[in-house]
């Protein structure tokens, strides 16, 4: 049994599992893999479609059967909407061109990340497609704000 214990921030529960003050938690690799490199934290799986460079030896909630978990955390950078596109291209192209350099390709690698810089037409989609799928899981569990 499990009991949710709510945190202002990674920083204070990532304090708290440090200190064994909570027995879990989730987060996100750049956070937390310093901690589990040193031995101070133990990894039990990793939320992504395949397991991560950095932790080769931790399975993905998929494999320890519980799939629907294993959808990993991802970042992005977003500008305003009204944002005129020749500076959208221009950020893009930026974006893009650091992204493919093996330094920052390494070092993103490093932390646990994949790096995948896409258009702006393409993460756009993806938000749209996130949000639906989390409007749609909150709809069958009947989750309510409060």
């Amino acid at each position: 049994d499990l009991m949710h214990v709510p945190y202002r921030g990674v920083g204070p529960a990532l304090n708290d599992a440090l200190a064994g003050q909570v027995d879990v938690m989730y987060d996100n690799l750049p956070s937390t893999l310093p901690h589990v490199q040193s031995g101070r934290l133990i990894a039990m799986a990793v939320a992504a479609p395949k397991r991560v460079a950095s932790l080769l030896n931790v399975p993905t909630f998929a494999e320890v059967g519980l799939p629907a978990v294993n959808d990993a955390s991802w970042f992005g950078l977003v500008a305003p909407a009204k944002l005129p596109a020749p500076i959208l291209a221009k950020l893009n192209a930026a974006v893009q061109k650091v992204s493919a350099e093996a330094d920052v390709k390494s070092r993103l690698e490093a932390l646990g990340a994949e790096p995948a810089a896409n258009s702006p037409e393409a993460f756009a989609k993806q938000i749209s497609a996130e949000i639906a799928k989390n409007k749609r899981i909150a709809k069958e569990a009947n989750v309510k704000i409060d």
